[in-house]
C-alpha cells in the first residue's frame, strides 16, 4: 500500500509549512534566498530536488507513520485505504494532517476526515484516534534539515 509518490507530496506540503513558519516566525530572522519569490518554488527546486534533503525528509516522515502505526496498532497506508482514500494526493493530505498533528499544531485527520476514519476504524475493528499520543518536534524533523538553505538577516 505504501506509495513513494504520496510520500513525496506530503514532504513537499510539509516542508512549505515548515518554510513558511520559519519565514513568519520574527524571531528566526529568516529570509528565502534572493533567487526564490515564494515558498513553494523554494521548496520545489532547493529541498526537492536535492536528494539527501529530500531522503532526511522522508525518513523523518517514515519514523513518525511508523509510530503513528505502532500507537494505532495497524498500517497508517490500510488505514487511509480503508477510509477511502484512494489517490496520492488524498492520501498525502491526510498524511499532512496525521504528521501536523503530531507536531502538535492543533490540526489532525478528525478536521476533514472524521466520518472516513469512523468508516475505518468499523472496517478493521479497531480504534485510530486522530490524535494519536505519537509527539515529535517540527523544528527537528523538517525545519532543521532544510533550514540551512534560507537566508537568516542578522538580529537587531
Amino acid at each position: 500500500m505504501f506509495n513513494v509518490k504520496t510520500l513525496r507530496l506530503a514532504v513537499r506540503d510539509l516542508a512549505i509549512a515548515s518554510v513558511l513558519d520559519e519565514l513568519e516566525d520574527r524571531d528566526s530572522h529568516a529570509l528565502l534566498p534572493d533567487d526564490y519569490g515564494d515558498a513553494q518554488s523554494f521548496v520545489d527546486e532547493a529541498v526537492m530536488d536535492n536528494p539527501n534533503i529530500l531522503l532526511e525528509l522522508v525518513a523523518n516522515v517514515g519514523e513518525i507513520v511508523g509510530a503513528v502505526a505502532a500507537a494505532w496498532q495497524q498500517d497508517v497506508w490500510l488505514v487511509f485505504y480503508h477510509m477511502g482514500l484512494r489517490t496520492d494526493k488524498q492520501q498525502a493530505n491526510a498524511l499532512y494532517y496525521l504528521v501536523m498533528s503530531v507536531f502538535g499544531h492543533g490540526i489532525g485527520l478528525d478536521d476533514d476526515h472524521s466520518k472516513m476514519l469512523a468508516q475505518a476504524e468499523w472496517t478493521l475493528n479497531g480504534s485510530f484516534p486522530a490524535c494519536t499520543g505519537v509527539y515529535r518536534d517540527q523544528y527537528c524533523c523538517i525545519t532543521d534539515p532544510i533550514s540551512h538553505l534560507l537566508q537568516y538577516a542578522a538580529a537587531a
